[in-house]
């Protein structure tokens, strides 16, 4: 809230079934919709989605397309995205190493 007033944000997005295996995510925020394309994995428990603008989109001058990773979680009808960061690779990095010592033992 702002001056006594609230700020609200129209923001949407669908996810549909794309070509080869993959999807197509359309994300929508005031007046902007980016479309993107999105391969799903999972690795032991944990899913992750590898998120890229769609092939042939133009980002803009100056601007390098490249890949986002997102962790999934699904909860009953609930999907949450969360972005990787540094930090967490780190912490995952250490948890395994720290599984192989004790393995060693």
């Amino acid at each position: 809230m702002a001056n006594g007033r609230t700020r609200t944000t129209a923001r949407r997005s669908a996810i549909e079934r794309g070509e080869w295996r993959s999807y197509k995510i359309t994300y929508a925020e005031r007046s902007t919709t980016r479309t993107f394309q999105a391969n799903l994995a999972k690795i032991g428990t944990v899913s992750f989605l590898d998120l890229t603008e769609m092939r042939g989109a133009d980002p803009g001058p100056f601007l390098v397309p490249v890949h986002g990773v997102l962790r999934i979680s699904v909860d009953g009808d609930r999907l949450t995205a969360s972005l990787l960061d540094y930090p967490w690779f780190m912490r995952a990095i250490d948890a395994e190493d720290a599984a192989r010592d004790l393995g060693r033992r």
